[in-house]
């Protein structure tokens, strides 16, 4: 007779199982754009952390970095061209909701 704990792990997906159809590559992005974030100058780091990570309005994360919803807004959009650059580098195609 096996132990409660032996059957739970027998009972648990087969690590050897097939993974659905594109969580690889989901893994895959979400591991390079996390590298590629913590290469991006701090503030730009911060503000695309804040805003797009955290969900943060733009209003609310220019509050917490201390400065205005323009900077912010600039600062934004450095980082996501530096993101597009290096996720295109990395050959992670750039990918919108609805194209």
């Amino acid at each position: 007779s096996h132990p409660a704990s032996e059957r739970a792990l027998e009972d648990q997906p087969s690590s050897a199982s097939p993974l659905q159809p594109g969580l690889l590559e989901e893994k895959r992005r979400a591991v390079l754009l996390e590298q590629a974030i913590r290469k991006l100058p701090e503030r730009q780091a911060t503000a695309i952390t804040l805003v797009h990570l955290q969900g943060f309005t733009g209003e609310e994360a220019a509050q917490v970095m201390g400065t205005s919803q323009e900077a912010l807004e600039s600062l934004l959009a450095r980082a996501r061209r530096s993101l597009k650059a290096s996720l295109l580098l990395a050959g992670v195609e750039a990918r919108r909701g609805g194209e």
